[in-house]
C-alpha cells in the first residue's frame, strides 16, 4: 500500500495564500503587474488547496480553473449569478464525460 506525505503540498498552500493576502493588503492595484500576478497566485493556491483535498491532479485543476475563470469574469464585470451556473455546468459536464465510476 502505497502512503504519501501531504506535507510539502500543505507547506506550498499555506505558504501561497500567506503570499496572497500580503499581495492583497501590501501592493497597489494600480500597478501593471499586479492584477497578473494576483489571478496566477490564486489559480496555484486554489489548485494546491485543492490537491491536498481531493487528492487528484486533473479534478483540481479543473475546478481551480473555474474558480480563476469566475474570478476573471467578475473583474471585467461580467460575473454574475448566470455565468456562475454554467461554469458549474461545464465542471459536472466534464467531470461526467472524463472521469468514469
Amino acid at each position: 500500500m502505497k502512503t504519501s506525505s501531504n506535507l510539502p503540498a500543505i507547506f506550498i498552500a499555506l505558504l501561497g495564500w500567506v503570499f496572497a493576502v500580503i499581495l492583497v493588503l501590501f501592493i497597489d492595484p494600480q500597478m501593471q503587474i499586479a492584477v497578473p500576478v494576483f489571478f496566477v497566485i490564486v489559480f496555484i493556491n486554489i489548485f494546491t488547496t485543492c490537491l491536498v483535498l481531493l487528492k487528484n491532479k486533473k479534478r483540481s485543476f479543473i475546478y481551480s480553473l473555474a474558480l480563476i475563470l469566475f474570478l476573471f469574469l467578475r473583474y471585467f464585470g461580467m460575473g454574475n449569478l448566470l455565468n456562475f451556473i454554467l461554469i458549474i455546468g461545464i465542471v459536472i459536464s466534464i467531470e461526467i464525460f472524463t472521469f468514469p465510476r
